[in-house]
């Protein structure tokens, strides 16, 4: 195993003691540092628009403080920096680029507090405003923001120890036969279904009895709703591959929001579809103006993986944006074997691998990105373990470009507007700018790096 694996490994096993609970009672968190970021998500002000702030999920990996953070980051002041260097020094690992302190950068009044070991982040456009999710490993939450058009977060009023208030995380709930249920450990990914509100999880549990999968609801997403509070936890699956990782939403299938997701552990993507209750009528032989009110998260399909070696290690995947009625394919990010796998989705209940190019150790997080100019999709890929982001070109079977990133790439987020990806090195406690449009002269380079390198956490 390599030494940064096993630190992670370390890491995971010691905040999923430790962090169970928000009750350490060290040191705050700085409220202007990065320190072991895990996620990103990027605020617009509008649909379109330029995006104006980054939102940096720092996970306290290491317990040294006593709670995450998300930090807000001026979009603004990066451009800025990325034009004119001002305070920033040269970076000797990336010609042409440079490397800021993130203090400046970062609008410390801002910074929201939670629970220890914050993984990921999802921010959602609703008609009446935008929420960001956070899953918080400590304490088995779902903890969210009303982000405000300037891009201000609310998670209520700060208790007496500095954390978003605890109406503010979804930790229990009623499933559709009443009974009382808690979100599962180990979450691992989120994905939001705008159209109805619908929030699926994953839990990434190696242990085949636990449930792998959850599902809330977020009644904000209403567009006549005055519902003000949180989202709801109204269920949870077992019976699922074990392990499951990475999911993506897909089109609904028979007018049910469906998502296709991957696992740590078997060989399998399994199909995960809400049943979202049905209103009877007179008409249908029902009886007027009923519901049954079940909200159900059901696995609809589970199909092996053939034809690779194992293919039991699948983390990333996501769909292939190039513009079409409706996605064919899609990309996973796999670990056994170490490759990047094309899959075919037409048919969503049997999705198949059609493609592998094969990537160095450790690979793990990805986002493909349409070139238009190019008539291609670039899927770029992380390997935590190399240091490199991979640029591969799927139509062509190969990997076209290295760029070299900074200690423990573990995230990123594309910029469609500005076409940057913001990668995040959970390490080096530093992000990264990649310029992935075609007609720059910097295209497929790192332009500039925020944080300050060598350093996992931000000690003075």
């Amino acid at each position: 195993m390599p030494p940064s694996t096993f630190r992670l490994a370390v890491g995971v096993a010691v905040a999923a003691v430790l962090g169970a609970c928000s009750d350490n009672n060290g040191s705050d968190p700085p409220p202007n540092r990065f320190f072991y970021p895990a996620a990103l998500a990027l605020h617009r002000a509008a649909p379109g628009a330029p995006a104006d702030r980054l939102y940096v999920l720092n996970s306290d990996f290491d317990l040294a403080y006593n709670g995450s953070t998300v930090a807000t980051v001026d979009l603004a002041q990066v451009r800025a920096r990325r034009a004119d260097h001002a305070g920033c020094r040269a970076d000797v690992d990336a010609r042409g680029a440079w490397v800021c302190d993130e203090t400046p950068l970062v609008i410390a009044s801002r910074t929201k507090k939670l629970n220890p070991y914050a993984v990921e982040a999802a921010l959602v456009q609703y008609p009446r405003g935008q929420r960001l999710y956070t899953l918080v490993r400590g304490g088995n939450a779902v903890a969210w923001f009303d982000v405000g058009a300037d891009g201000e977060l609310d998670c209520g009023p700060a208790d007496e120890r500095g954390y978003c208030s605890a109406t503010h995380y979804t930790r229990t709930g009623t499933d559709y036969a009443s009974n009382a249920i808690t979100l599962p450990q180990e979450s691992s990914a989120i994905s939001v279904d705008v159209a109805t509100g619908y929030i699926a999880l994953t839990h990434q549990s190696y242990d085949p009895s636990l449930p792998h999968a959850s599902l809330l609801r977020d009644p904000f997403a209403g567009a006549s709703s005055t519902q003000t509070d949180g989202p709801q936890l109204v269920g949870t699956l077992s019976g699922t591959a074990a392990a499951l990782s990475s999911l993506v939403l897909l089109p609904p299938l028979g007018g049910r929001p469906t998502w296709l997701a991957t696992s740590r552990a078997e060989a399998v993507f399994t199909l995960l579809q809400v049943y979202p209750g049905s209103a009877r009528t007179a008409s249908d032989g029902g009886v007027s103006g009923t519901q049954d009110g079940r909200e159900i998260l059901y696995r609809a399909a589970a199909t092996p993986i053939t034809g690779i070696n194992t293919g039991t290690n699948n983390r990333t995947i996501v769909l292939d944006p190039r513009p079409a009625a409706s996605p064919a394919r899609a990309y996973v990010v796999s670990r056994s074997p170490e490759a990047l796998l094309t899959v075919d989705i037409r048919n969503p209940a049997a999705p198949t691998v059609t493609d592998m190019v094969p990537l160095p150790t450790g690979p793990s997080r990805a986002a493909a990105v349409w070139h238009a100019s190019l008539g291609r999709t670039y899927v770029y890929a992380l390997s935590y373990d190399t240091r490199w982001m991979y640029v591969i070109d799927p139509d062509e079977h190969r990997v076209v470009q290295q760029i070299a990133t900074n200690r423990g790439p573990h995230n990123l987020v594309y910029d469609e507007v500005d076409r940057v990806l913001y990668v995040v090195d959970f390490l080096d406690a530093s992000i990264e700018l990649i310029d992935v449009d075609p007609a720059s002269a910097t295209f497929n380079r790192r332009v500039l790096t925020i944080g300050r390198l060598g350093r996992t956490r931000a000690v003075e």
